[in-house]
C-alpha cells in the first residue's frame, strides 16, 4: 500500500514539474518580475453603497495588470500612472477619471483610448519601478503618451518603506511570491477562482454633501502666484526637492526607453 501511495505520489509531482516547466513563466521573460505579483489576473466582486445607491461591479485586472479586460499591448498608445485615485479599485470602470476620458474621446469620435495602469499607494517612486521592472516584460508595448495623476502619496514617501515595495520581507514571503509569480498552475486556478469563485467586498461611503460647500477653483497660473511666497519648513523642502528629482529621473527613464 505504501509504495503504490509513494509511486502515485512520484508521478504526481513528476507531472507537476513537466507542465511548470513547459508552461509556467520559470524560463520566461514576460513574468513581469516580483514586482507586479498581486496586481495581475483579478476579478473582485465589488459591492458599493454610496450616496443611498448600490453598485455591484466587477473590479478586473488583465494578464499585463492593467486595469480592464484582456488587451492586446501593441494597441496601447495612451497610459495612465497613479495611485489609489487613479487607480479608483471601488468605483465601476466607467465612473473613474479614465473611464469618463474614454466615454468622452468615444462621443468625439475619437479612437484615443487611454489604459489605467494605475495601483493603490503608488508614488513617482513606484512609477520609476515601473518603467523599470513591468513595462521591459510587456510585448509590444510602446506607447505615445504617458499621464502621470500624482502628488498626494508623494508627501509620505519621507517614510520609505511605506510605499511602493519591490521585495517582500523575510524568506517564507519571498519563497510565496516567487512561485505565486512564476507558476502556470496557479494562475490557472486563481482564473477559475476569479470566474467561479470571485471574492465579494462589501464597501459602504461616507456620503459627505458638505464637502464642496464654498469650493473654489483655480488654475495653475493664479495658484503658483497665491503660493509662491509661502515659507517652506526644512523637511518640507527636502521633501519637495527629492519629489523634483524623481520626476528629473523619469523623464530620463522614459527618454532612454524611447517610450
Amino acid at each position: 500500500m505504501k509504495k503504490i501511495l509513494t509511486i502515485n505520489l512520484a508521478i504526481f509531482f513528476t507531472l507537476i514539474l513537466f507542465i511548470e516547466s513547459i508552461f509556467g513563466y520559470w524560463f520566461k521573460a514576460n513574468n513581469f518580475g516580483i514586482y507586479m505579483r498581486s496586481e495581475r489576473n483579478k476579478n473582485d466582486l465589488i459591492n458599493v453603497i454610496h450616496n443611498d445607491r448600490e453598485y455591484k461591479f466587477y473590479y478586473k485586472r488583465n494578464f499585463y495588470a492593467f486595469r480592464g479586460n484582456e488587451i492586446d499591448p501593441s494597441n496601447i498608445e495612451v497610459v495612465f500612472e497613479g495611485g489609489s485615485t487613479g487607480n479608483q479599485r471601488f468605483t465601476p470602470e466607467e465612473y473613474t477619471i479614465v473611464g469618463n476620458l474614454n466615454k468622452y474621446f468615444k462621443n468625439e469620435n475619437s479612437k484615443i483610448i487611454i489604459y489605467n495602469a494605475s495601483t493603490d499607494g503608488k508614488t513617482t517612486r513606484g512609477y520609476i519601478n515601473d518603467f523599470l521592472y513591468w513595462f521591459p516584460q510587456i510585448p509590444n508595448f510602446k506607447p505615445k503618451f504617458f499621464i502621470f495623476y500624482t502628488g498626494l502619496n508623494d508627501r509620505k514617501l519621507q517614510q520609505d518603506k511605506r510605499y511602493d515595495f519591490k521585495f517582500a520581507t523575510g524568506n517564507s514571503k519571498k519563497l510565496r511570491d516567487y512561485i505565486k509569480n512564476n507558476s502556470i498552475i496557479l494562475e490557472i486556478l486563481k482564473k477559475i477562482e476569479n470566474k467561479y469563485f470571485p471574492q465579494l467586498i462589501d464597501v459602504y461611503a461616507v456620503s459627505n454633501e458638505e464637502l464642496y460647500n464654498d469650493f473654489l477653483y483655480i488654475n495653475f497660473e493664479e495658484a503658483r502666484k497665491k503660493y509662491n511666497e509661502i515659507n517652506l519648513a526644512e523637511d518640507e523642502k527636502n521633501l519637495l526637492l527629492s519629489f523634483r528629482n524623481r520626476l528629473e529621473k523619469l523623464k530620463t527613464i522614459i527618454k532612454k526607453n524611447k517610450f
